[in-house]
C-alpha cells in the first residue's frame, strides 16, 4: 500500500542545509498497522508528510498503492490525497466555527459524489458522537474532539490512514478508542502507518520502525 523508497529531505536552516530524512525505505502493507517512533527531529513527521503527497522529497520516492503522487499536477495530486489517504493530526484541525457534522462534512467537496452526508452519519455513530453533531469544537471534550478528527479522516474511505501523534493530548480511554479503530482500520483491510512517543501506543502494532537523525534504524 506504501512504499517508501530512498527517501532523501533537506531543509535550509541558519546553520546550513539539514537533511531531515536521510536514504529513508520501508514498505507498509494492506492489512498491516505500523508505528514510526524517534526523539524529537529524527524525521518522523517528515516521512509522514511525504508519504501522504504534501511534501514532496529531495530524492527517493513515496508510492501509494501503486502510484506516485509526485507525478501528478497539484490538482490531481490533491484530488488523489482526498480520495485515498487520511489524516490524523495531534492538534485536531477542526474548523472552529463549524458544528461536528459539519467538520466531519469539510472534506465533502474534494470527494466524487457519492453519499457522504449518510457516511459522516454512519462515523458520528461509530464514534458516540450522535449527541453533539451539533456542537461546535469548543463546546466538545479534548476526546471528542479528536474522535471528529477521525470521522473527518475517515470520510473518504481510506485506503491509508497517517497519524502523526494522534493520542498526544488524550487521556488514556480516549487513547484507547482511537488505538483500537486503527488497529481495526488495518485488521479490515486499510493501512496505517503512526507516528507516536509512546510505547503503550506502538504496542497496538503490528510493528514498529525506529529512526535518528534522519536515517531509520530498525524493524522490529
Amino acid at each position: 500500500m506504501l512504499e517508501i523508497e530512498n527517501l532523501d529531505k533537506m531543509y535550509n536552516g541558519p546553520d546550513g542545509v539539514l537533511r531531515a530524512v536521510d536514504d529513508v525505505s520501508f514498505h507498509v502493507k494492506t492489512g498491516e498497522f505500523v508505528a514510526m517512533q524517534g526523539a524529537s527531529g529524527s524525521g518522523k513527521t517528515t516521512v509522514l508528510l511525504c508519504a501522504g503527497g504534501l511534501q514532496a522529497p529531495d530524492r527517493g520516492h513515496a508510492i501509494i498503492d501503486g502510484t506516485d503522487p509526485y507525478r501528478m499536477t497539484p490538482d490531481e495530486r490533491a484530488q488523489f490525497r482526498a480520495s485515498n489517504i487520511g489524516f490524523v493530526f495531534q492538534q485536531f484541525h477542526l474548523i472552529p466555527y463549524l458544528s461536528v457534522i459539519d467538520n466531519v462534512l469539510a472534506p465533502s467537496g474534494a470527494l466524487p459524489d457519492q453519499n457522504v452526508n449518510g457516511r459522516a452519519q454512519e462515523l458520528i455513530e461509530r464514534f458516540n458522537l450522535s449527541a453533539r453533531a451539533d456542537h461546535k469544537p469548543s463546546e466538545l471534550s479534548t476526546g471528542e474532539q479528536q474522535r471528529t478528527a477521525m470521522a473527518r479522516a475517515l470520510l473518504n474511505n481510506p485506503m491509508l490512514l497517517l497519524a502523526d501523534e494522534p493520542t498526544g493530548n488524550l487521556d488514556k480511554e480516549n487513547a484507547m478508542i482511537v488505538l483500537n479503530y486503527l488497529w481495526e482500520f488495518a485488521e479490515s483491510g486499510g493501512a496505517v502507518l503512526m507516528v507516536t512517543h509512546s510505547e503503550e501506543a506502538a504496542s497496538y502494532a503490528h510493528r514498529t520502525i525506529h529512526l535518528k537523525n534522519g536515517k531509520l534504524l530498525a524493524s522490529e
